[in-house]
């Protein structure tokens, strides 16, 4: 008799937790899983494994075909910072999940001194403005970038869109060490700038202590009456505009592309990505719309995600992880292979 496939009793046991069957497969599971090898036990043992590491649901309860697999608990002191409809089991998945990816980075990135810890890594917005203008015109995505890795401080982006719900981004402390993770797909780096610049104002701040996750549902420039939140959105103003309280003004109505021809000439003369400046015009005219459709005619090319893990992957060593965390990390990155710029940078090594 043949053996039967335990993967359709599992995967209604983890829907039924709030975890989606293509989270799992396009995810979790390895890129070269099929269902079927699940009848071998020994391959079956591994998968629960690598679900069991990915999600924190302890491998006895995915072992024991008739347990009930519990909602997440909150063991790693998260903050949720969310609207008031969503559930915090619900959103604890991401959370385990992000920093589960968070952890493999870590470990694959090298740690920086405490000597360039205390040269380079400032707390304060405007002194980290000042030492990125010091090297380069504007805090931008990419600068914002090259400042976090100086500081030992990971940026990813998870691609995956399967996951649900899903947060906008977070900051979180694992072994000591701050790492700063997106979910939300913006492609104009502008935006994912200032996601960054938020999550960074967090840990800077101290709203992220010891092991602890601060996690956003929604960043926005409203705070909501939250002070952590109000405070990380000036920080991330501060650093991308020069001032919390800078507004571009006009006297009249503007389209599209006289915003960005104004963007762009008010960048160049105070240090400011235009980008940046557009989004902080849309937000203080409440002209969101107009707003956005320059952002995406200025920055039309751009694919944030892909930027934020290229970089990441160009600084960390993939070497120091076990394949199978290697293909865990490079599909929650969007990679469904090895990345060929990797490839070719190695060969000219």
């Amino acid at each position: 008799m043949p053996v039967q496939n335990p993967m359709p009793a599992l995967y209604k046991r983890l829907r039924q937790a709030g975890i989606k069957t293509a989270f799992v497969k396009n995810t979790i599971l390895p890129e070269w899983w099929q269902d079927d090898i699940a009848q071998n036990f020994a391959e079956y043992a591994s998968v629960l494994s690598r679900i069991s590491q990915a999600s924190g649901i302890p491998l006895e309860i995915l072992y024991d075909n008739d347990a009930e697999i519990p909602k997440p608990t909150n063991k790693y002191d998260v903050k949720f910072k969310k609207s008031k409809n969503t559930h915090n089991a619900d959103i604890l998945w991401a959370a385990e999940f992000g920093r589960f990816i968070a952890r493999s980075v870590l470990r694959a990135l090298p740690q920086a001194s405490e000597q360039e810890k205390t040269v380079l890594c400032k707390h304060s917005a405007s002194d980290i403005r000042r030492h990125i203008l010091q090297s380069y015109r504007t805090v931008n995505l990419d600068t914002l970038l090259e400042y976090c890795f100086s500081c030992g401080i990971p940026v990813l982006h998870i691609s995956q869109t399967k996951i649900s719900p899903k947060p906008h981004g977070m900051a979180t402390s694992i072994g000591g060490r701050a790492a700063i993770v997106l979910f939300v797909n913006h492609k104009q780096p502008s935006r994912s700038a200032f996601d960054i610049a938020h999550e960074l104002g967090h840990i800077m701040l101290g709203h992220v202590e010891q092991e602890q996750t601060v996690l956003d549902e929604h960043i926005e420039g409203a705070s909501n009456n939250d002070p952590f939140e109000e405070e990380a959105n000036n920080f991330a103003k501060e650093l991308l505009l020069g001032s919390k309280n800078l507004k571009l003004n006009s006297p009249q109505k503007l389209s599209p592309q006289q915003l960005i021809k104004a963007a762009l000439q008010y960048g160049t003369n105070h240090s400011i990505d235009a980008g940046a400046v557009i989004l902080n015009y849309a937000y203080y005219q409440d002209e969101m719309q107009l707003g956005m459709v320059a952002l995406s005619r200025l920055e039309k090319y751009f694919n944030a995600p892909r930027m934020i893990n290229e970089a990441l992957l160009r600084r960390i060593s993939l070497d120091e992880l076990s394949y199978d965390a290697q293909d865990a990390l490079l599909r929650a990155l969007g990679f469904t292979e090895y990345p060929a710029f990797l490839t070719t940078a190695n060969a000219h090594e």
